[in-house]
């Protein structure tokens, strides 16, 4: 079974092993209760109570009953397998399917392989392989053209790419 991150534990809240998490997915039936997360370890966490706040969910975790265990797990990773994740539309797909892809921009020209994509809170920031380095660069309107999840290749425009690449 592939896992994907879907969130992070940020600290605990209160004193009865509840934790503060980020998200790293929009979809959010993964973390109802009675579903089952994984640590990097593969150790298994099944959710008991799940609360929407803001930008962040509050988890509660079977056999996690205190705040020194909530503690415990404090900047923890946690995992979903692929197969629980909803059915997307035909237009739609999921980011950890990108990577891999080989990216093209608008003139054609390959630039690389997408080889990561990392959550921050303003954007979603991207690491492209080239030939001989590696570039970041933050995801905008207008970036991504096009996705061909068959053929495995990304279009990027170039001129919003200039404008975003932080570092080349």
């Amino acid at each position: 079974m592939k896992k994907i991150l879907v969130a992070k534990v940020l600290k605990p809240k209160g004193l009865k092993g509840e934790v503060k998490v980020k998200t790293f997915t929009n979809d959010l039936s993964i973390f109802n209760p009675d579903a089952t997360l994984s640590l990097k370890d593969n150790n298994k966490l099944k959710i008991t109570t799940s609360k929407a706040r803001g930008n962040f969910l509050y988890l509660t975790f079977e056999n996690i009953q205190n705040i020194e265990q909530a503690e415990s797990l404090k900047a923890e990773e946690l995992f979903a397998d692929t197969q629980n994740l909803e059915e997307l539309k035909e237009d739609e797909y999921y980011v950890y399917e990108l990577i891999g892809f080989k990216v093209y921009n608008n003139e054609n020209k390959l630039l690389g392989t997408l080889t990561n994509i990392e959550n921050f809170n303003a954007s979603d920031v991207y690491t492209l392989k080239t030939e001989n380095e590696e570039w970041l660069f933050a995801n905008k309107k207008g970036l991504i053209l096009s996705v061909d999840i068959k053929n495995k290749s990304i279009v990027l425009d170039q001129n919003v790419l200039d404008e975003v690449l932080v570092w080349k």
